[in-house]
């Protein structure tokens, strides 16, 4: 089995590998993962070429090449949303550098033959950051959606902050990260209970309590079991009820320090 096991070090950062046709990108992922001083990663390898050619660079990775989500996508639309991944790994490091966790995904909802069992082992705050339309945000130096998983106030507090770009007023982690995703003045919302942010390329919508578990998780899926990948991945045709109708999204997690539910991908309103 051709599978790093990740090093002891708190921060940990999982990456989807770039398709072999952009082999150059691979190099360049290298290089920024050095001079950032990013030691604690997985990278995760979309064919069995880039496998080779990323153990070639020194770097851990794991085979994935065999993923359902991999099947599904052409090589040629995998290579573009990767596009990005050297360009905006500095937003993520600035992150890692608060001493948090976070885990990198350069293609959307990725998560069906990725190593859980690593990232299960993580301690402490866990976000998940998508790189999707990374190339989109320009203006921020922030680009994807963004999920957080056993978030603490502190954590939403340096999330908001690099959204925002605004640390000097005092206020609550709850207010910050509302204007940063919904603005100031709630100019970027959609609907009573929905945010878009189009400089940060976030989206939020806040959900009734009652609707997850007491871990944060949404309610199990019929047949009454909640299977451990849950945590990562919901199936794209789930419909989660708001009081505004339906959302059908492709993750999703409730805080429920904030009531802030952040998600990846509408699919519907």
């Amino acid at each position: 089995s051709h599978r790093a096991t990740p090093s002891s070090s708190k921060n940990m950062i999982v990456v989807s590998a770039v398709t072999s046709s952009d082999r150059e990108s691979l190099k360049n992922f290298a290089c920024n993962l050095q001079n950032l001083g990013i030691s604690n990663y997985l990278l995760s390898a979309l064919d069995r070429e880039v496998f080779i050619e990323a153990v070639l660079h020194g770097l851990a990775a794991y085979e994935d090449y065999s993923s359902e989500i991999q099947r599904e996508r052409s090589e040629a639309s995998i290579a573009r949303q990767s596009s990005g991944d050297c360009l905006w790994l500095a937003s993520v490091a600035s992150v890692l550098k608060t001493g948090h966790d976070v885990v990198y995904s350069d293609v959307r909802a990725h998560w069906i033959g990725n190593p859980l069992q690593y990232l299960e082992k993580i301690r402490g705050d866990l976000v998940l950051w998508s790189s999707a339309g990374a190339y989109e945000s320009a203006e921020t130096g922030v680009g994807g959606d963004l999920i957080l998983f056993r978030s603490s106030p502190k954590v939403l507090r340096i999330i908001a902050r690099i959204l925002s770009r605004n640390e000097t007023e005092p206020r609550s982690c709850e207010k910050l990260l509302f204007e940063a995703v919904c603005g100031p003045q709630g100019e970027n919302q959609v609907d009573a209970d929905k945010c878009f942010s189009k400089t940060a390329n976030v989206s939020a919508t806040f959900l009734p309590k009652n609707m997850f578990t007491k871990e944060g998780f949404l309610m199990p899926e019929e047949d009454g079991k909640h299977r451990p990948h849950d945590l990562f991945h919901f199936n794209p045709s789930r419909t989660i009820p708001s009081p505004n109708g339906f959302l059908e999204v492709d993750a999703v997690y409730f805080d429920k320090s904030t009531g802030l539910c952040l998600y990846n991908g509408i699919r519907g309103g």
